[in-house]
């Protein structure tokens, strides 16, 4: 197990350092001049020079890696010269408000997903499974930006119950957190209404189903335990 982990970990990091490579070169390839555009147009070629050296532009490219990855190591991000602050700064005063819509937006699709993917198995080939796909393909299709307006004008202009914009109270997350929730639902309730069908037609089930248990016994004690697990592997990735 230990040799496991640390071989994961060696790739992991291969892979960031991989990553943070292309990363940095395709910046380093743009036609944009960093220098040319923190001075300004009207700048002399004397300005751009000087920004240019204090931000290490003029060395080779290799020491200019260097010195990321050495700051990215250190939890140095650099600064945001648009924001006029370090970006380690504002990525921390943002971390609460993601969190908070990521944890919800996760909650209501795998909730949402899982009632209708089950329901729709257990009902399999009847009308209410047809309309729990043909819904869960809406909502996959259904871009963000239309939902989110239409959540909006029905829900925040038309009835009021919940504010425009804004952070702070349950109300400000419930809106786009269901935007989110809306698409990811669709996936979920896809992937439990395969996975629980496939459970159902398990020899342990028809055992149990043998033995006299209730259908809501089977369906909760046998059968959805392991209906999760490719649930709960996608809820990993949704996270990332």
């Amino acid at each position: 197990m230990a040799s496991i982990l640390i071989r994961r970990l060696l790739t992991a990091c291969l892979i960031l350092l991989g990553v943070a490579a292309i990363t940095f070169v395709l910046l380093y390839a743009m036609p944009a001049d960093p220098a040319r555009m923190i001075a300004g147009r009207s700048a002399t070629a004397e300005t751009v020079a000087n920004i240019r050296h204090e931000l290490g532009l003029d060395q080779p490219l290799p020491v200019q890696f260097w010195h990321y990855l050495s700051g990215l190591l250190q939890g140095n991000l650099g600064r945001s010269y648009a924001q006029k602050t370090d970006v380690a700064t504002l990525i921390w005063s943002r971390l609460p408000a993601t969190l908070t819509l990521m944890a919800a937006g996760i909650a209501i699709e795998v909730i949402l997903g899982l009632i209708l993917g089950i329901t729709a198995a257990v009902k399999r080939g009847s009308a209410i499974d047809n309309l729990v796909m043909m819904t869960s393909f809406i909502g996959v299709s259904a871009p963000q930006f239309i939902v989110a307006l239409l959540l909006l004008y029905v829900f925040a202009v038309t009835l009021g119950w919940f504010p425009m914009s804004g952070y702070g109270t349950f109300a400000h997350v419930v809106l786009p957190a269901t935007t989110l929730g809306i698409l990811g639902a669709g996936w979920y309730a896809r992937m439990a209404r395969s996975a629980m069908i496939d459970v159902l037609n398990q020899d342990y089930v028809r055992t149990a189903r043998a033995k006299g248990l209730s259908s809501a016994r089977i369906l909760l004690r046998h059968a959805l335990p392991n209906a999760l697990l490719p649930i709960i592997a996608m809820i990993g990735i949704d996270i990332g």
